[in-house]
């Protein structure tokens, strides 16, 4: 059975994309190069064995069915 492991960072990674819409975007609120955010994503999905966003090149990300699940509980656990 595979257990993922993800941290904090992670979550609010992915929570700051989802809110701006573009990894872009999430990137200048964050202060971080977009380049680690994708990276950290990518990371994140590799590790949940899932894709949560599609990235649409110039025009921002689109959560998957399993972005939307996760996104309800990644506010929960930062909000916690």
């Amino acid at each position: 059975m595979h257990v993922p492991r993800f941290s904090l960072r992670q979550i609010g990674y992915f929570l700051a994309i989802a809110e701006t819409g573009s990894i872009q975007a999430a990137a200048k609120r964050l202060n971080v190069s977009p380049t680690a955010l994708a990276q950290a994503l990518s990371d994140l999905e590799e590790e949940l064995r899932t894709p949560l966003l599609s990235r649409r090149r110039s025009r921002g990300v689109n959560l998957t069915a399993a972005g939307a699940r996760l996104l309800g509980e990644a506010r929960a656990v930062l909000d916690a």
